[in-house]
């Protein structure tokens, strides 16, 4: 099972659209595990109506994770989720347990691996012991920004706090490969401006996604995320250098 952070310090640009939608493309021909680690709970919004247990229940040892496991309406797409508004979570993401047990995701991922093709974890816009918990047990980590005046600031900042975290953890194959850019407006002089200044770094692979107000929206009617056909083709673009 491939583990998949999809991260930044930094709320609005769009990781949980981008999650939804990249786990829609992978499950056309893999099994896709959902970890909506956002106390927020948006994935899980996006996906489910009814949820029994929770992500804190596994973290906090209530459960065991294969408990946790909900399967969508959507084929070969499963999540363990966060109760909107994740008020459990928090609790977890501040408790001493979560400073404790740093290997607590990692550990309870090994048990599921062999159950899943694909594992994609929806983070919070922070950057606490708990994202680092998270980071700890994924292999790639998907960083994705808006189109905007603090995109190009917003990933050096998270590309640093990763940098140092790596060291701390001696995390060294946990790699950065492909960095999404959101929100394009392609008649905006600015965000071509702020685009070619982000693609200046030959250190990565980077897919734009257009403005798109389907693509948007898509989460909030609890469907998978659908948009304009270079919004799709984006998507299987990550798809292909993801896998």
């Amino acid at each position: 099972m491939k583990i998949i952070g999809i991260g930044l310090q930094k709320g609005g640009v769009g990781k949980t659209s981008t999650t939804l939608a990249i786990a829609a493309e992978l499950a056309k021909t893999s099994k896709v595990l959902i970890i909506d680690a956002d106390p927020q709970g948006n994935a899980t919004c996006g996906l489910l109506q009814d949820i029994q247990y929770e992500l804190a229940d596994v973290l906090l040892g209530d459960i065991d994770i294969k408990n946790a496991i909900t399967k969508t309406p959507f084929d070969n797409i499963s999540m363990i989720p966060t109760k909107p508004i994740g008020t459990r979570l928090r609790e977890y993401k501040i408790s001493g347990k979560c400073v404790q047990d740093i290997f607590e995701v990692e550990d309870n991922l090994k048990k599921i691996s062999k159950y899943f093709d694909y594992c994609l974890i929806d983070t919070s816009p922070d950057f606490s012991i708990f994202e680092c918990n998270l980071y700890a047990s994924c292999n790639e980590i998907l960083p994705v920004i808006n189109c905007d005046t603090f995109g190009s600031d917003g990933l050096t900042i998270f590309l640093s706090n990763l940098a140092t975290f790596k060291q701390k953890r001696h995390k060294n194959d946990l790699v950065v490969q492909t960095v999404v850019i959101n929100k394009f407006n392609k008649s905006m002089r600015l965000d071509k401006m702020i685009k070619e200044t982000v693609e200046q770094s030959d250190n990565f692979n980077f897919v734009t996604i257009p403005q798109d107000q389907n693509f948007k929206e898509s989460q909030a009617v609890q469907k998978l995320v659908e948009g304009k056909p270079e919004t799709m083709e984006a998507i299987k673009k990550v798809c292909e250098l993801i896998k």
